[in-house]
Formats: C-alpha cells, sequence, structure tokens
C-alpha cells in the first residue's frame, strides 16, 4: 500500500532505500563542505583520504562502496557529527501516515 509520503512500506524496507538516503546527506554535506573550503576533486580526495576516482563518484552520485567506518570519518573530517537513529517501524509509518 502506497503511503502519503509517496514512498512504499515495501521500499521503507529494503536496505537500498536507506543506503541511498545516506549516500544522499553525505553527497549534500560533501558540496557544502567543499565550497566553503574552496576545494576541487582533487583537493578534497586528499582530505577525506580517498581516491580521485572515489571522489569522482561520490560527486556524480554514483554511490560509494565505503565501510561504515569510513563513512564515519568523512562526516567527522568534514565537521560533520554523524548522528544515526533507530525508529520502530510501526511509530515510523505512523508518523509518515500523519504528515
Amino acid at each position: 500500500m502506497k503511503k502519503k509520503t509517496g514512498v512504499s512500506e515495501k521500499l521503507l524496507n529494503e536496505p537500498s532505500y536507506w543506503i541511498e538516503e545516506i549516500n544522499g546527506m553525505l553527497y549534500d554535506a560533501i558540496l557544502v563542505y567543499m565550497q566553503e573550503k574552496k576545494f576541487n576533486k582533487t583537493q578534497l580526495a586528499v582530505d577525506l583520504e580517498i581516491t580521485k576516482k572515489q571522489a569522482s563518484q561520490l560527486l556524480n552520485g554514483e554511490g560509494n562502496d565505503f565501510s561504515l567506518e569510513k563513512i564515519l570519518e568523512i562526516s567527522l573530517t568534514i565537521g560533520k557529527f554523524p548522528v544515526f537513529n533507530l525508529e520502530d517501524k510501526k511509530e515510523y509509518l505512523s508518523k509518515k501516515k500523519g504528515h
């Protein structure tokens, strides 16, 4: 059954949905970080201790193959605390229906 958010419960139960959500948040934060630092892709790669190819993949929205540890390291490097919240599925869906 389709929810008012436009996201089905089935989709919300897919790990790939949440991976994309996290990648999107990381992407947005990295873009802001690059603008603040006036970094190009090469400078970003050096600062985040990733390869130029990985920086390109991040900036092209191609996702990443980083471990959770590396995602946390990147988050901290760009000045963000990687706060994750685990919510009960039923409560989450109930809140989404109410919006």
